[in-house]
């Protein structure tokens, strides 16, 4: 307690003389409790029948009997002293109370006694990160969050609101770990906030801007680079992987464009009207007949992984003698895409011209195939023995 305070006060009052009085009965009391956010500690005494000085002191301290706060007040009548402190760690915080009362006849200070009283409290949460794969979080969006920290464990969350989701989770992964996920609806129309409250924490534990959906972003593929060189897969079977990137930056972007891909082949020979039948020559496996330059069907680009995957094959593998010492042909190859919101609809090149070649040097049939960014060369796949007609 504090000493000096009541030093000072026994020279003031036994310098006093004042008449006798009884104090039937003088009475104390002392209280300390948690309130889901600050630990609380109060102390008071009270002389209400007879009247006399009384001194009330409090001292509030954590699990490891650091003080916290402490307070001291006197009064005629009676005395209060109130504290208050944010819990920090989980453990037993502690509230220690001194009482004293002036004695008329003797003018001189006694105490009434001391109190302990405790109450355990479980650490607060923290927050020290929060996360999201996209922000603001506009109408017809998904979209994901994590809120990192400690405390979480036995602790429920909730959203401030649930309005502008069609559908939503929000849940303690762990003691530091909250993830939730939201799908907002795309006919949303307002300019809001969403906070995560955690039960026990004063603050919102996050906060994210909810907005209506944004105006159609129109988005084309492009920069197509080779992801690793090209895989023999077997089968005289050339595997070559792509990716693309998107105009706008998202790849989602890229398939609410409507956008879509074909591959455009030129074999050798004289261009002709597209009723002219091309076949390979020999000795190359028969094929059906094939437009010269071939348009293939567009295909949709409705992945968001900016994946292509293009496989490089004869139609069969029965070569037709004769068979020469060395026979080969090129393919020229381009890839195109169109987008219906850009230009037009029409179809726009996306990579360079590139070269594919089918050499046969009996007995191996190996094809080849120009790479590019970020690769230099070729990549290729062979097929031994060739298999000549039955």
């Amino acid at each position: 307690m504090k000493r000096g305070f009541l030093t000072a006060l026994l020279g003031v009052w036994a310098a006093l003389i004042l008449p006798c009085c009884a104090h039937a009965q003088i009475y104390y009391d002392s209280e300390i409790y948690y309130d889901g956010y600050n630990v609380n500690g109060y102390a008071f005494v009270s002389d209400w029948e007879d009247g006399t000085y009384l001194y009330a002191y409090a001292e509030l301290n954590d699990p490891n009997q650091a003080r916290m706060s402490s307070d001291q007040n006197y009064g005629y009548y009676e005395a209060s002293v109130s504290l208050s402190g944010s819990p920090t760690v989980s453990g037993s915080y502690s509230l220690y109370t001194d009482y004293w009362y002036f004695d008329d006849y003797r003018g001189n200070w006694y105490e009434l006694g001391e109190d302990y009283n405790g109450v355990y409290v479980a650490a607060p949460p923290v927050v020290t990160s929060v996360t999201t794969s996209g922000s603001p979080w506009y109408g017809g969006g998904s979209y994901t969050f994590a809120i990192n920290g400690s405390g979480f464990a036995g602790h429920s969350v909730t959203f401030s609101s649930t309005d502008p989701f069609e559908s939503s989770s929000l849940s303690v992964a762990s003691d530091s770990l909250i993830q939730g996920s939201v799908l907002v609806w795309s006919t949303w129309g307002l300019h809001t906030s969403i906070y995560i409250w955690i039960d026990g924490l004063a603050l919102a534990a996050a906060t994210f801007a909810v907005e209506p959906a944004q105006p159609p972003v129109c988005a084309y593929p492009f920069f197509l680079i080779q992801n690793g060189w090209g895989q023999d897969v077997g089968n005289g079977t050339l595997r070559m992987s792509y990716i693309f990137g998107s105009s706008s930056g998202n790849l989602q972007d890229v398939q609410r464009s409507g956008c879509e891909i074909r591959e455009v082949l030129v074999q050798p020979g004289v261009l002709a009207p597209p009723d002219f039948a091309w076949y390979p020559p020999v000795p190359f496996p028969l094929a059906d007949p094939q437009y010269n330059p071939y348009y293939q069907p567009g295909q949709s680009l409705n992945n968001t992984d900016g994946g292509l995957i293009d496989n490089h094959s004869l139609p069969g593998n029965v070569f037709r003698p004769p068979y020469y010492p060395y026979s080969a042909y090129d393919t020229d190859q381009v890839y195109q895409f169109r987008c219906s919101c850009y230009n037009s609809n029409q179809w726009n090149d996306m990579s360079d011209h590139l070269t594919i070649s089918h050499v046969l040097q009996p007995p191996t049939y190996t094809v080849y195939k120009t790479n590019i960014t970020p690769l230099d060369g070729w990549s290729s796949a062979t097929l031994t023995p060739i298999q000549p007609p039955q």
